[in-house]
């Protein structure tokens, strides 16, 4: 994949050089090391779990979850900015200047995917050198971070317009312009009001919470405790497992950084935990994968296919001919849903039972391109074929010996290949 370098609106207008004692887009700087660990540890977290908008405060500004692919990598980095909606874009800056790396990555690819407050947009980003339009855009994205601009030893508020471009002028002003067209303001951006009655609600809620804190202090006589990390003996059966669960999704095979992994939210695995599907035998007993094959495509089930293979797309973001295996495949809600997309799939699995399914969805002649094999990842001789990408959706946990099997699925794969797993 090919990417073009950001547009500039102005080539013939430079960046100033950074005022003297600076040390802009320096990784060692002790304000960078500080706002690297606040992004990774929250703010990154809590915009991707759609808490951006409970974040945003005329104080610390309003929070855009930008993604953004690495130059270097080529894999989805998520950097969290304040950001301003005007004109019809998203107007962020690069406040640690032009050797910032996200500001760098965009350099190399302007292509974005941004999360603000309530909506999802993407779009191409655009330098702005233009001194006209910085005069008008700067003085309001300072404005909108009274602190964070305060730290910065900059007042938007006593500044003009034209001192205040004068001080920023080393400092990169980015447009997002969006695919669908120009964007408005809503109630959680940047001058909405929306941002009163959730503080408001956090604030009552504290109130109230502490209240009702010193009231059972007050009230009880002994307190229990347990080891930390270990769950009490009073906690229910059903929380204590569910808070063990994991699921995430790995990307690429090669790297093994933490910047390889999505978490997706509790509330899908609690959702979708075979745990809780009763059994259908009148015994007890649970009923194989081949019995159950025939009922397995449930509402609940595709929709989370379709959802997974959203978020592989958008984060493998494999070729249109890509050769995709998708293993423990079941009756091929994930490969199908992925078919559109690549080249050819093949979907494995061990119970035969399922792939009988999968395979009258093929004889339908509706997925050209996909094709079964019957597979054991540790126990049958893999096949000669190698992938470009292997996915594999809540199968793993079916598995007693996780090493051997990963140790399959990258002798599956072609060098520089990637694995995607959701389990």
């Amino acid at each position: 994949m090919t990417a073009t370098a950001a547009p500039i609106d102005r080539p013939d207008v430079h960046l100033a050089e950074p005022p003297a004692g600076a040390r802009p887009g320096d990784p060692d700087a002790p304000a960078i090391r500080f706002f690297r660990v606040l992004n990774r540890f929250l703010m990154v977290p809590a915009t991707r779990a759609g808490l951006g908008a409970w974040l945003s405060t005329p104080v610390g500004g309003a929070m855009v979850l930008l993604r953004i692919r690495g130059r270097k990598s080529g894999l989805i980095r998520e950097t969290p900015l304040n950001y301003i909606v005007a004109e019809g874009a998203v107007w962020v800056v690069a406040g640690f200047g032009p050797r910032t790396e996200w500001y760098r990555n965009l350099l190399a690819d302007p292509r974005v995917e941004a999360v603000l407050p309530g909506r999802t947009l993407t779009g191409t980003v655009t330098d702005v050198r233009s001194p006209a339009v910085r005069r008008r855009i700067l003085p309001a994205v300072m404005r909108s971070t009274v602190g964070p601009s305060l730290a910065a030893g900059v007042n938007p508020w006593r500044e003009t317009p034209d001192s205040l471009s004068a001080t920023m002028a080393w400092v990169p002003l980015l447009r997002i312009d969006p695919d669908d067209g120009p964007v408005e303001a809503g109630p959680d951006d940047p001058g909405g009001t929306a941002w009163i009655w959730r503080q408001a609600l956090v604030l009552g809620l504290s109130v109230g919470g502490a209240r009702g804190g010193a009231t059972r202090d007050s009230a009880t006589p002994r307190l229990t405790r347990h080891r930390p990390g270990r769950p009490s003996a009073r906690t229910p059966r059903a929380v204590r497992t569910q808070s063990q669960a994991v699921c995430t999704v790995g990307l690429p095979a090669r790297s093994t950084s933490p910047g390889a992994r999505l978490s997706v939210h509790k509330d899908t695995l609690r959702r979708f935990s075979p745990a809780r599907r009763p059994s259908t035998r009148h015994n007890g007993a649970m009923p194989t994968f081949d019995e159950r094959a025939p009922d397995w495509d449930t509402t609940e089930r595709t929709e989370r296919a379709l959802a997974v293979a959203r978020l592989i797309l958008e984060t493998a973001r494999p070729d249109p001919g890509a050769r995709v295996l998708e293993l423990g495949a079941g009756t091929g809600l994930l490969g199908l849903a992925l078919l559109p997309h690549v080249g050819s799939v093949v979907l494995a699995d061990a119970s035969g039972g399922m792939l009988d399914t999968a395979e009258a969805k093929i004889a339908t002649g509706a997925h050209p391109g996909a094709r079964t094999l019957r597979l054991a990842l540790t126990r049958d001789p893999l096949p000669d074929e190698r992938f470009d990408l292997v996915v594999s959706l809540m199968a793993l946990h079916h598995v007693p010996d996780t090493a051997a099997a990963m140790a399959g699925l990258a002798a599956l794969l072609e060098p520089g290949g990637r694995i995607a797993i959701v389990d």
